[in-house]
């Protein structure tokens, strides 16, 4: 009873064009389409790079409203897609940095949040997200810049605090965000978790817009 009188005033819409969907849904039959969860492999740096979706009107939605709406439906939508590169579900997970403006502006590191999701979705604890990778310098919003603007303008942006990496032992360690379109970011973080001897076992990202 009390099931269906919320399922009446609080109806479930498709996160991309909110059309009306089963409570177990997320997508409509049309956007559902352009939605793949088929888990694919490519390299960054020679490291493994996992990713299900395209970057397509759809996915562009569904990560805006993760990122700017602080969406809790949407966010793990996307941890679901990262979770299921993960075989391990004690690996540990470093979400890529956004710049300190933009954790201001929003009020929350969305990177952090949805890494903590995927931990969620493969029952693991909070500890397993390794916050350790910050924006130091100037750098321009990534939006709108071609690959090579992106490359310069995160070069040897990212540090990483070694602190947090001390005593890892062997667990694998992923670097992860919601969207690879260049790749400057993760290559970006590898670097300089290279720098503190902190080997990654791949990226994951949800989404990914172009070849790399």
């Amino acid at each position: 009873m009390l099931q269906s009188l919320a399922l009446l005033l609080f109806p479930h819409r498709c996160l991309s064009c909110k059309e009306f969907v089963e409570h177990s849904r997320s997508f409509c039959a049309l956007c559902s389409l352009s939605w793949s969860t088929s888990l694919k492999v490519r390299k960054v740096d020679g490291v493994p790079f996992f990713y299900s979706c395209t970057y397509n009107s759809v996915t562009s939605r569904v990560i805006l409203k993760a990122k700017e709406e602080n969406n809790a439906r949407a966010r793990i939508t996307l941890a679901q897609l990262i979770a299921q590169a993960i075989n391990n579900p004690y690996s540990l997970l470093i979400p890529i940095p956004s710049r300190p403006s933009a954790n201001r502006t929003r009020g929350y590191r969305h990177a952090t949040l949805l890494a903590g999701a995927a931990v969620s979705v493969m029952k693991g604890n909070r500890n397993q997200v390794i916050d350790c990778l910050q924006v130091t310098g100037s750098t321009r919003d990534q939006a709108g810049l071609n690959a090579h603007e992106r490359r310069e303008n995160l070069h040897h942006k990212f540090t990483a605090d070694s602190r947090q990496l001390a005593n890892l032992g062997m667990r694998e360690i992923f670097i992860v965000d919601d969207l690879v379109t260049s790749g400057a970011s993760a290559r970006e973080a590898i670097r300089a978790l290279l720098a503190v001897d902190v080997r990654v076992n791949g990226v994951i990202s949800a989404c990914a817009a172009l070849p790399h």
